[in-house]
């Protein structure tokens, strides 16, 4: 694991809560990492459906085309709830998060060399 990150609730290591990493969407949206955008992208596509962050906080909330930046940055679910919704009993709860960056960060396909 990189120096500075931390394992939080579940062994999940998030690259985005410790290395402020953004994943900028082909949909003009902001997301912590593109796992996260895969999965909206998935659940739109194959089930017709939101994430339950997009049925609270609505479709904008993360539009670059609405927001700047540091607005998306310091909305509440980027400053407070993503880190809340690690909890398996949070509203907001995705498991896409414990399935890409669980078990201390060991199910991340994204590996940081160190030199």
């Amino acid at each position: 694991m990189p120096k500075g990150h931390k394992v939080r609730q579940y062994g999940i290591v998030c690259k985005h809560l410790d290395a402020e990493e953004f994943y900028f969407g082909a949909n003009h949206k902001v997301y912590p990492c593109c796992y996260l955008y895969d999965e909206e992208i998935e659940i739109k596509t194959k089930h017709n459906t939101v994430l339950p962050s997009t049925e609270k906080y609505g479709n904008e909330f993360n539009d670059l085309t609405l927001h700047t930046v540091d607005e998306i940055q310091n909305h509440e679910w980027f400053s407070k709830t993503l880190e809340e919704s690690f909890d398996k009993d949070h509203e907001l709860h995705n498991t896409r998060c414990w399935r890409s960056c669980g078990d201390k960060g060991k199910r991340s396909t994204q590996k940081n060399v160190e030199s």
